[in-house]
């Protein structure tokens, strides 16, 4: 242990400042070349998962800026009052108030659009004649 130069053979050539070079051969080169682009599917996966990562951690914060708004206007309460009302809702009721809101609300949209549009009801007075 008394030898200054134990540290620096322990150390990875990257850690000690210096770079070692080594000779591959074909064998082992195939091993060692990065991977190249994603597959289509693959990057799609990905992209899958972003979104869905991103949806789970705005679903409480979505809930209780939206359960706070229903609070303030419902009961009358000032800022503070129902802030204070809407922490000491259970997170689960929170949560399921921000998955109404991601998806009820948007797939109300759709169907009362879908019942108006006039393409459908050209589309449905069509197959109604056949």
């Amino acid at each position: 242990m008394g030898d200054s130069n134990h540290w620096q053979r322990i150390r990875s050539p990257a850690a000690a400042g210096t770079r070692e070079t080594k000779t591959t051969n074909d064998a082992t080169s195939a091993n060692t070349e990065p991977l190249g682009k994603p597959s289509v599917p693959f990057a799609a996966a990905q992209l899958a998962v972003g979104v869905f990562g991103a949806v789970i951690v705005l679903i409480y914060p979505i809930g209780f800026i939206t359960l706070w708004v229903q609070i303030m206007d419902t009961y009358s309460y000032d800022f503070s009052d129902a802030l204070y009302a809407t922490s000491m809702v259970p997170t689960s009721v929170v949560s399921g108030q921000a998955v109404f809101v991601l998806l009820g609300a948007p797939g109300a949209a759709v169907w009362t659009n879908s019942l108006r549009h006039p393409t459908i009801q050209a589309r449905d007075e069509e197959r109604e004649g056949c």
